[in-house]
C-alpha cells in the first residue's frame, strides 16, 4: 500500500506485449477476459472488435474507437456528491507505453499533489484527493486516465499534463438525474467496466451515513444517485472476476459475519456474508482442482483435516485470525512451468 504501489506503474514499460494486466494476489478470475482483450486489440469496426465490445457490460456507454485501458472505480471510498472517484487499485488492463510510463514519472516527481478532499485537491489540483489511496496508485491512474490520456500534453510530446475546469461537488438536480454518458471531463479512452461485474469487491456501494444525512440512501457512484446496483447481491454466476478485499482473504480463515445494527451505525462498507461465503466456496473448489491436477504429475494433495469451521473453509484452516500456521499451504512443485502445462 501507499507510495510502494507505484511499483505497479512499471507494468506500462512492458512494451514487448500489446497488453498487461494487474491485479493484486487476492483476485480471483470466474470467467475468461478475452472479450476485453480483443476489444482493445480489434478496433470497433472490425468483427471481431464489434463482437468483443457487445460482450462487455460497462459502467457508462459507450464503448471508445480505441479502448487505453480498463478498470473499476473505488466506488465504496466516494460520497454520493463528489465527481472524482478513485480507481480500484487491484484490478488494471492497459496498453504498455514508454510515452504514458514518463508522463506518470513527470507528475510524480513535480509532486502535483495538493492536500485536502474536493475541489482544488489531490492530483493536478482537480479534485483527486483525500479518499483511500488518492496519493498513490488509486488516485493518479483515475487522475490520469481521466484528465492526461488524449489531451494537448500527449499530443505535443509536452511532459506538462493539460487539465481542465471542474467542479467537485454537483448540484442537486445532477446528483438526482444525471444520465450522462461520461463520469470525467478529460477524453474518454479509458474504459470504466461494471464494478458489480468485474473486480466485484461484494462492498455496500449505498451512502448510509452517519454524517451528510441528506444523501443517507444514495448511491456513492452520483451518476446512479437513486436505484444503484447492490453488488453485494450480484449472482455469482454473473461475476468476471473479484476481489476479496472487503470478503477478506481466504487463507486468512476469518469469516466476518453480517452486522445486524441500525443502519446509522453499520460499517461503511459492509459486506453480504452469504455472497463472500459462495466466492470462498469457490476459491476453495479452484484450489482442490489445482491440487488434483498437480497430483496427477506426482505432486502430493495437501492435508484438508483442519478442524476450524470446516463448512467454511472446507480443511485448509486449523484456526482463526491470520496467524500463518492457521492455514495449510498447498504443496507446489519446484518448477513453475509445470502449472502451466496442466491446464493446456
Amino acid at each position: 500500500c501507499g507510495s510502494k504501489e507505484f511499483i505497479k506503474l512499471y507494468a506500462y514499460t512492458l512494451v514487448e506485449h500489446p497488453i498487461f494486466v494487474l491485479w493484486d494476489l487476492d483476485t480471483m478470475l470466474l470467467q475468461p477476459m478475452d472479450s476485453l482483450f480483443d476489444a482493445m486489440l480489434h478496433p470497433s469496426h472490425t468483427p471481431t472488435g464489434k463482437a468483443a465490445r457487445g460482450r462487455i457490460t460497462v459502467q457508462y456507454p459507450p464503448l471508445p474507437h480505441r479502448i487505453a485501458a480498463f478498470f473499476t472505480r473505488d466506488i465504496t471510498s466516494a460520497r454520493p456528491w463528489e465527481l472524482r472517484q478513485a480507481v480500484q487499485g487491484g484490478f488494471l488492463v492497459g496498453r504498455p507505453c514508454l510515452a504514458h510510463f514518463q508522463l506518470y514519472l513527470d507528475i510524480i516527481r513535480r509532486a502535483e499533489y495538493l492536500p485536502g478532499r474536493g475541489n482544488g485537491t489531490g492530483w493536478g489540483g482537480m479534485g483527486y484527493g483525500g479518499f483511500q489511496g488518492a496519493m498513490a496508485f488509486q488516485g493518479i491512474v483515475a487522475y490520469f486516465y481521466d484528465q492526461v490520456i488524449g489531451s494537448d500534453a500527449i499530443a505535443s510530446n509536452s511532459s506538462t499534463p493539460v487539465t481542465h475546469a471542474a467542479t467537485n461537488r454537483l448540484d442537486s438536480s445532477f446528483r438526482i438525474s444525471s444520465t450522462s454518458a461520461s463520469a470525467t471531463d478529460g477524453p474518454q479512452e479509458a474504459v470504466e467496466l461494471d464494478v458489480c461485474l468485474w473486480n466485484q469487491v461484494v462492498a455496500d456501494v449505498v451512502w448510509r451515513g452517519p454524517d451528510d444525512l441528506e444523501f443517507y440512501g444514495q448511491c456513492r457512484n452520483h451518476y446512479q444517485s437513486s436505484g444503484c446496483k447492490d453488488c453485494r447481491i450480484t449472482p455469482i454466476d454473473n461475476v468476471h472476476s473479484v476481489h476479496f478485499t472487503a470478503c477478506k482473504k481466504p487463507w486468512e480463515c476469518i469469516q466476518r459475519r453480517n452486522l445486524h445494527k441500525r443502519p446509522l451505525e453499520r460499517d461503511r462498507e459492509v459486506t453480504n456474508e452469504t455472497s463472500c461465503r459462495q466466492l470462498r466456496d469457490r476459491w476453495f473448489a479452484l484450489r482442490m482442482d489445482l491440487e488434483d491436477r498437480l497430483e496427477m504429475v506426482g505432486i502430493a494433495k495437501s492435508r484438508r483435516d483442519g478442524q476450524y469451521q470446516p463448512d467454511v473453509f472446507h480443511g485448509y484452516c486449523t484456526g482463526p485470525n491470520r496467524r500463518p500456521d492457521h492455514y495449510i499451504p498447498m504443496n507446489l512443485p519446484t518448477n513453475s512451468s509445470v502449472l502451466s502445462s496442466l491446464y493446456t
